[in-house]
């Protein structure tokens, strides 16, 4: 049996880290949290595989957790969730490396279509 990919999900909603758990529970070990620093804690002790971050969490920017896995040197991949769009900057752009950016409210098969690119993107690499 193989070992289950691990996902983080970093948002202030806890419908929306809900339907991960409920969605993709089977499939991933899944770290729900609602902070950037909770966040921060699990990305060191569980080193995600993927990670599906809230453009703004609490105040906060949840895309300042992509410092940490480069950094770090972790070979993590990661979705952007806002409902912000229009918040993010060229230089968050730079940062978040081209990737995904779903916004909010959000169809499920939107996520799930995300998230089957995330990991064909891994099989290329």
């Amino acid at each position: 049996m193989s070992k289950k990919k691990v996902m983080l999900v970093l948002d202030d909603e806890t419908g929306i880290l809900g339907i991960f758990e409920e969605l993709m529970g089977s499939e991933f070990e899944i770290h729900c949290c609602k902070s950037v620093s909770e966040a921060k804690n699990i990305l060191k002790e569980h080193k995600p595989d993927i990670m599906f971050l809230d453009y703004l969490v609490n105040g906060e920017v949840g895309v300042s957790l992509i410092d940490e896995v480069q950094k770090e040197k972790l070979e993590t991949n990661w979705a952007i969730m806002t409902s912000y769009r229009r918040m993010i900057t060229e230089n968050d752009l730079r940062k978040m490396d081209n990737c995904p950016i779903i916004e909010k409210p959000f169809k499920l098969e939107l996520l799930k279509k995300t998230l089957s690119a995330i990991l064909e993107s891994n099989k290329k690499n």
